[in-house]
Parts: structure tokens; sequence; C-alpha cells
């Protein structure tokens, strides 16, 4: 006779009885989208945009300068009437609550994760030299300065378009995400629009 002990069969899984329904995945009430807030990041940057060509007009450029000066301009100004337009047609046609996943909302780190790459890339193309420049007093250079705002235009662009279209009443933890890639965006802002004034300024060639 053999010694080998036979390994147990496991029982078939029952078939759900007729009319079985399997529970759904538990949610959350999210709350509206935030038209205001969208409209709020609009007005600035539509107003960034225009400030920062009319920054441009005031010192004649060379035309690397001008594509450097309108490409930023006119990314931040499109962007601006973008999400005016959403928050005012969210606004008028209804902003509805939703019931989504629990969780941190997947676009909110997007807008995060963009916002960091676009400081990156700001910093080694030319935002670590501006900031240099601020502390030592030495000659700015208008082309140096801005160059690294411009080549990081789209991640810097969307990481305020997620922030914004992510930001929700009853997330906490995601809306301080959204919020962290806005200010970001919006903080790049400030050093593109100082180079322009220098520039505009005659300050800087």
């Amino acid at each position: 006779m053999s010694d080998v002990t036979p390994e147990p069969v496991a029982a078939p899984e029952p078939e759900p009885a007729p009319g079985y329904v399997a529970a759904p995945v538990p949610g959350v009430l999210l709350g509206p989208r935030s038209p205001l807030l969208m409209g709020a990041i609009g007005v600035v940057l539509v107003i960034a945009g225009v400030a920062n060509c009319l920054l441009f007009n005031m010192s004649p450029g060379g035309p690397v300068e001008g594509v450097l000066a309108y490409g930023s301009g006119f990314s931040w100004l499109l962007t601006g009437l973008a999400l005016g337009i959403v928050g005012i047609v969210l606004s008028r046609r209804g902003n509805a609550a939703m019931v989504g996943r629990p969780g941190i909302d997947g676009l909110s780190i997007t807008s995060v994760s963009l916002a960091g790459a676009a400081v990156v890339v700001w910093a080694i193309l030319g935002g670590f030299h501006f900031l240099q420049r601020v502390l030592t007093g030495v000659e700015y250079r208008y082309m140096e300065d801005v160059n690294g705002a411009f080549f990081a235009g789209i991640p810097w662009m969307l990481a305020i378009i997620f922030g914004a279209i992510s930001f929700r009443e009853g997330r906490s933890t995601s809306n301080l995400l959204s919020l962290i890639g806005i200010g970001v965006g919006i903080l790049l802002l400030i050093p593109t629009l100082a180079s322009g004034v220098i520039y505009g300024l005659h300050l800087s060639p």
C-alpha cells in the first residue's frame, strides 16, 4: 500500500442565487467644482499674459526674445480664457455634486507632479540664474531669465488646469494637493513678469 496521502480537493464556490446583486463599491459624496476658483485663476492668467506682452513691447527686442515673451504670454492668456469660460458654463448650467471613489483624486496628484516638473525645468534652464542675479545684483539678461519659463510652459499650465478641475468640496487632501499645484503655477508668474518689467525698463539686454 502507498503511504501518500491524497491532497484535499477544494469545494467549488457556490453559485449566487437568482436575482443576486453584488454590493456596490463604496463611494463618497463629492461637492461641485468651483467656478469661482476657475474664474479667479482665469483673471490672474489673462492679466499676466497681457502684461507680459505689453512689457516686451516697451523695449525693442530681438526675434528670440519676442518668441519667448509672446509664447509665454499667449499661453497664459489662452489658459486663463479657457478656465474662465469653463467656470461661466458651470455656473450657468448647473454644477451638481457627484458620487466618487474615496481617496485622493488622480488629477490632483498629476497637478502637483506637473508643477514640480515645471519648477525643475524653470530652475535648470534659467530660473536659478535669475535668482542668483537678484541676490548678487549681476546684470540681468532677459533671454536667459525667461528661457526656463518658456520651455516649462506645457507642464506649468497643465498643473494649473488640472488643479482647478480637480478641486471639489469634500476632498480635503485632494483639494490641498490641487491648491499646491495651482499655487506653484501662480508663483512662477512672478519671476517671469519681473524679468519682463526689468526688460521693459531697459535694465537688461
